[in-house]
């Protein structure tokens, strides 16, 4: 697979942050991705806990399954480490 050589589009990560009349809260995120392993996600969410308090069970984390979005190294081989760097891109633009 060929390196990318610039940037033609941005990729995003969006959320929706719900919260009900009793207090409970949801979170949904989803990339531009076509798709992602389940270890990037609990690495995201473990970001994202650490600060919000939020359990598990209301994190989802979705994939738009875009074809034309570059390999971000996590959709082809399962791995058990994680870049630093795409966990803090992922988390590191949030809005209180």
């Amino acid at each position: 697979m060929k390196p990318s050589e610039s940037v033609e589009a941005k990729i995003y990560v969006k959320a929706l942050a719900l919260e009900d009349a009793d207090g409970n809260r949801a979170v949904l995120a989803t990339t531009d991705f076509a798709g992602i392993w389940g270890f990037f996600t609990d690495a995201v969410y473990e970001a994202i806990a650490s600060e919000s308090g939020l359990a598990r069970e209301r994190f989802l984390f979705t994939c738009a399954h875009n074809h034309s979005s570059p390999s971000i190294g996590l959709n082809s081989e399962p791995r058990e480490d994680v870049p630093q760097e795409q966990v803090e891109a992922t988390v590191g633009r949030k809005r209180d």
